[in-house]
């Protein structure tokens, strides 16, 4: 007869009957000693599996994550490839049952340990490995042996089964969580939809935002790859006041860029965000010009706000003179206050625009490290917002008309159009918010000179009526919807 442990105690298959000759006066033998494969496939993978956990547990409560990680990770791939080691010593001594048996039990460990690398596809792999775990445990219940009320009961306590219930309790919450947000930002999303029906409901408008489609498609079908940060080139040029080169500036203001090729994507955050602050004044420059240009409209800096206190720009109606100079004075970012209402740029200069104009800041650190782990697999160079600015528009014919003008603009190169006003975009992703959104870099010999015409900035291109309904509480309300999706 066979017979097969389940945990501690051995289970005996009456009716899987040990192969005997059916001759008289022939001799069997039998070997009772313990073979090698059974110690890699029983004692040794059970004690590597110990150490695993608990190292797994000491290096948690010491508060070293990623080296629990990667010790899970890699004592499970040990234990995967000791098993197998065991499946092939069974198969060779003829053990073709117990060799079977083996195999089942690795793969869904080596599926585990291998595909638990990447973080974003845990709770995919936790799944997976449930279901690998449950399917082996089906064969070789009642194909490789037979049914028994214990082999049922070690099928249930196993890691596949709570892999399982794990896997369909996070899905169950998160479904819950995804219902919530939609139901918090419900209110705001029915009167986006509503400004969206009225506009659509004119025929002029509905002409617009079909022009402003066609020429965005144009646009996006430029664009060969998708936007990245490059690194920059350092140069010599001296700044006006400081006597420092620019190199020598953000040398002295953050760490160095790690060495790369000359335009290999971006691993450094401190340089990225000291790229940002330079080309934040030559960015607002272009900004208020393209605005004048096309009737467009900046949001109204509130009184009880401080102007922005940037790198000084001695003339930013020409920011591209030969000269720039940077003040010492620190640096003080406008506040996120939306509700202030907007002025006409064409009716304010470079001056006027410094006192009046609440200007975007550059992206938070906060909010950087949040889309590096939840969008971006921690790729520094994906991170194309965080100098960016807003213009704001009556009507989508204004807002076609700018962007046309910006794609003439020979200083401009546009890297990617996000065409929310598109028909057939689904806004319920944005909470039936919608804008146009563009990334571009700068490209001159101003920016050549100061090293960040590889730089990706970011401007939105929204409607008056659409930002209006995005007031602080709103904003808020984006904020804690975007949260709970993970975004």
């Amino acid at each position: 007869s066979v017979w097969m442990s389940f945990g501690f105690e051995p289970e005996l298959y009456p009716n899987l009957a040990y192969p005997m000759p059916t001759e008289r006066g022939v001799r069997v033998d039998f070997d009772l000693r313990t073979t090698w494969a059974w110690y890699l496939g029983d004692p040794v993978s059970c004690l590597v599996t110990s150490f695993e956990w608990l190292g797994f547990a000491v290096l948690g409560m010491a508060g070293r994550p990623v080296a629990a990680k990667y010790l899970l990770l890699g004592s499970m791939l040990v234990v995967a490839l000791v098993i197998f080691g065991g499946a092939v010593g069974y198969a060779m001594a003829g053990s073709y049952r117990d060799s079977i048996f083996l195999w089942l039990c690795g793969c869904p460990i080596l599926l585990f340990s291998t595909s638990g690398m990447v973080e974003r596809w845990s709770l995919a792999v936790i799944g997976l490995y449930g279901l690998a775990n449950i399917f082996s445990n089906i064969i070789r219940i009642f194909v490789l042996y037979e049914y028994t009320p214990k082999s049922i009961s070690y099928m249930l306590s196993n890691s596949g089964f709570v892999a399982i219930i794990f896997f369909l309790g996070y899905y169950a919450m998160r479904r819950l969580t995804l219902r919530n947000a939609r139901l918090l930002v419900l209110q705001d999303k029915t009167r986006y939809d509503a400004v969206w029906a009225q506009l659509m409901a004119d025929p002029g408008d509905r002409s617009a935002v079909e022009e402003l489609k066609s020429l965005a498609d144009t646009l996006t079908g430029r664009a060969t790859n998708l936007p990245r940060q490059r690194s920059r080139r350092r140069k010599s040029q001296q700044l006006h006041r400081t006597g420092l080169s620019i190199a020598q500036f953000l040398d002295r203001t953050g760490p160095r860029e790690p060495p790369s090729e000359p335009g290999a994507p971006l691993t450094s955050l401190d340089q990225l965000y000291h790229q940002a602050l330079v080309m934040y004044p030559l960015l607002r420059a272009k900004t208020l010009a393209w605005a004048s240009g096309s009737g467009g409209f900046l949001a109204r800096r509130p009184a009880h706000d401080e102007p922005v206190l940037m790198p000084d720009v001695p003339s930013l109606n020409n920011v591209f003179s030969r000269t720039m100079s940077f003040s010492r004075v620190p640096l003080r970012l406008p506040s996120d206050d939306t509700s202030s209402g907007y002025v006409r740029a064409a009716e304010m200069d470079a001056g006027m625009a410094e006192v009046h104009v609440k200007w975007c800041r550059l992206k938070n650190v906060k909010r950087m490290f949040e889309k590096l782990a939840r969008s971006y697999n921690e790729d520094v160079s994906q991170l194309v917002d965080v100098c960016r600015q807003s213009i704001y528009f009556r009507s989508v014919l204004e807002l076609r008309d700018c962007l046309d003008t910006m794609a003439r603009d020979p200083d401009v190169v546009i890297e990617r159009v996000k065409n929310r006003l598109d028909p057939s975009y689904n806004a319920t992703e944005t909470a039936g918010y919608r804008n146009v959104s563009l990334n571009l870099r700068l490209v001159d010999d101003r920016t050549r000179s100061l090293g960040v015409e590889t730089h990706v900035c970011e401007l939105q291109l929204l409607l008056i009526a659409m930002a209006d309904i995005k007031n602080v509480m709103g904003h808020q309300r984006y904020i804690t919807f975007r949260n709970l999706r993970g975004e």
